[in-house]
C-alpha cells in the first residue's frame, strides 16, 4: 500500500511558484506570468478539491493579488506557502484514505465491484450495499429460473437453491458431494447465511439504516463479496451451466426441460 509520501501533490507546484516569485527580481504583481499561472491553478485546485470553506484557504484568499495595481510582499508570500502547506496534509489525507479503498475493492469480485464501487465512492454507503445484495439475488434467480423452471426470490430462493434435503427436487446449487456430516454442516451454513443476508442485509433502508456507516458499507461488502465467490465455487462444483442473458420464457409450458440433477 501506498504511504502518505508516495502521492504527488497540486500544491507542491503552486508553492513553486510562489518562491519563483519571491525570488525573482522587481515587485511581485498581479501581472506577473508567474502570479497569473498561480492565481489560476489555485482557484482550479481549491475549487476540485472542495477546499473552498476552509481556513487556510481563508488566509491564502485574503493574501492574493486582484487588481493590476495591487502588489505582494514577501510576509503574505509565506503566508500563502504556510496554508499551502497545510492544504497538502488535508489533499494527501484525503487521498490516502480512497486509496485505501480503492485497493479494497480491486479483491473483491468483480460483479460487487462493479454495481457498488461507484455508489460507495459517492458516499451512496447504504445504496451500494442494496446493489451487491441485490446483485447476488438476481444472479441466483436467473440461474434456477433457467434450471429449475420456478421464480424465486429473496430468502425463499436461498434455501431452495441450496436445499441440503433436496426435498422435492429443489437443491439446483451445492458446495460438495454431501456425503460426511461435515460436508452437509457446511452446505446448510451457507444456505442459512445466503438466506440470512437476503433477509437482514439486502435492503438497509427497509430497516430504517439509511445512513450507514462507510466502515458499515464495508463489512457488508465483503460479506457480499465472499458470497458472490461461494456462487462461482457452487456452479463450478455443481457443473451448472451459467447463461445469464438466455432464459427461456415461463409462459410457454413444453418448450423448456429442466436437465437432469447433477448433485
Amino acid at each position: 500500500m501506498k504511504t502518505m509520501a508516495d502521492y504527488t501533490c497540486p500544491t507542491e507546484k503552486l508553492k513553486e511558484y510562489i518562491v519563483e516569485l519571491i525570488q525573482c527580481e522587481g515587485i511581485m504583481t498581479f501581472t506577473h506570468p508567474v502570479y497569473k499561472k498561480f492565481h489560476n491553478e489555485i482557484i482550479d485546485f481549491v475549487i476540485e478539491n472542495d477546499f473552498s470553506d476552509t481556513v487556510e484557504w481563508g488566509k491564502i484568499q485574503s493574501n492574493l493579488l486582484i487588481k493590476p495595481t495591487q502588489y505582494m510582499v514577501i510576509e503574505e508570500a509565506n503566508i500563502i506557502l504556510e496554508n499551502l502547506e497545510k492544504l497538502k496534509i488535508q489533499y494527501l489525507k484525503r487521498n490516502h484514505e480512497q486509496n485505501k479503498y480503492l485497493i479494497f475493492f480491486e479483491k473483491m469480485h468483480p460483479m460487487i465491484r462493479n454495481t457498488s464501487e461507484k455508489k460507495f465512492f459517492d458516499g451512496h454507503y447504504a445504496d451500494s450495499v442494496e446493489s451487491a445484495f441485490k446483485e447476488i439475488d438476481s444472479r441466483l434467480k436467473k440461474l434456477y429460473l433457467t434450471h429449475k423452471r420456478k421464480d424465486l426470490t429473496g430468502k425463499s430462493l436461498m434455501l431452495h437453491i441450496f436445499n441440503l434435503e433436496n426435498k422435492s427436487n429443489q437443491r439446483l446449487l451445492a458446495f460438495n458431494k454431501l456425503d460426511t456430516q461435515s460436508e452437509k454442516n457446511v452446505q446448510e451454513g451457507f444456505m442459512n447465511i445466503f438466506a440470512g443476508a437476503m433477509q437482514a442485509i439486502r435492503n438497509p433502508k427497509s430497516h430504517a439504516n439509511l445512513d450507514i456507516t462507510q466502515d458499515d458499507a464495508v463489512d457488508k461488502l465483503m460479506l457480499a463479496s465472499m458470497l458472490m465467490k461461494k456462487i462461482d465455487e457452487a456452479i463450478s462444483f455443481s457443473k451448472i451451466e451459467e447463461n445469464i442473458n438466455c432464459i427461456p420464457p415461463l409462459s410457454i409450458p413444453g418448450v423448456f426441460q429442466a436437465p437432469a440433477e447433477r448433485i
